[in-house]
């Protein structure tokens, strides 16, 4: 599917949240090609990739813009009790992982009336850009990525990343699970819509389809249970694979 240039998992990095990237379309915008904290700034490709590359910008606040002191620009220094493992999944999924873990951490410290603050007060690192200064789009989403990858997000102690949702559960055509990629289920902006866009739900399938790409390990990715840790053994030759692919318009 990364090889295939038709397939929607190459044209899900426009630099507008949710929005689609495809040759013929007047005025797209190449995430990659876009500063993070500007999309009318150009910047080159390899630039972007040797910096996610390197985890250049692990070190930022992934829940900039979410409510209360949590969403502050610029803080790193979260207040985790203990190691907070990467967490993914879908929107709900995460949501119910998180509130579940609050029998074993529950610090209290950020609004837990929202999705990001319950997964912060029971230890989870969750990608959270709600705020303007620095928009979500793909981009964003692959260098959280690849900063769990390596172990480098703030708070995470090189420890891996967990799933709220199987990924070996995940199937491109539903199948029974309740989950269908490409079908725009999910949040996306009221701007969008399901032929110019695509929607939460999509992401997730895009994520587990990036760390089979780039990590040595894929197979264990799609064995691992819920509860279970995995800790990407990243593959640098399978990263610079993916950066061709990308960086070649999709149709």
């Amino acid at each position: 599917m990364m090889r295939d240039p038709l397939h929607q998992f190459r044209q899900m990095w426009e630099a507008r949240q949710f929005r689609r990237r495809r040759r013929h379309d007047e005025g797209s915008i190449t995430c990659f090609e876009r500063r993070r904290d500007n999309i009318e700034a150009h910047q080159p490709p390899e630039d972007f990739f040797r910096d996610v590359k390197h985890g250049a910008q692990c070190a930022s606040n992934w829940f900039e813009g979410v409510p209360g002191a949590l969403g502050t620009v610029g803080l790193v220094d979260h207040k985790f009790t203990d190691q907070a493992p990467a967490l993914l999944g879908f929107d709900e999924t995460i949501d119910e992982f998180c509130v579940r873990e609050h029998k074993y951490f529950s610090n209290g410290l950020y609004d837990d009336d929202n999705h990001a603050g319950k997964c912060a007060n029971s230890n989870n690192n969750i990608l959270a850009l709600w705020g303007d200064r620095l928009t979500y789009n793909m981009c964003r989403n692959l260098e959280w990525q690849i900063c769990a990858a390596l172990g480098k997000l703030p708070g995470q102690g090189g420890f891996g990343m967990r799933f709220s949702y199987r990924p070996s559960d995940l199937h491109i055509l539903g199948e029974g699970t309740g989950k269908t990629f490409g079908t725009c289920q999910g949040f996306k902006p009221p701007t969008v819509n399901c032929h110019n866009g695509f929607s939460t739900e999509d992401v997730f399938f895009l994520e587990v389809c990036l760390f089979s790409f780039i990590c040595k390990n894929k197979q264990q990715l799609f064995s691992i249970e819920k509860d279970e840790f995995f800790v990407c053994d990243f593959d640098s030759d399978a990263f610079d694979e993916m950066q061709t692919l990308l960086t070649l318009p999709p149709e």
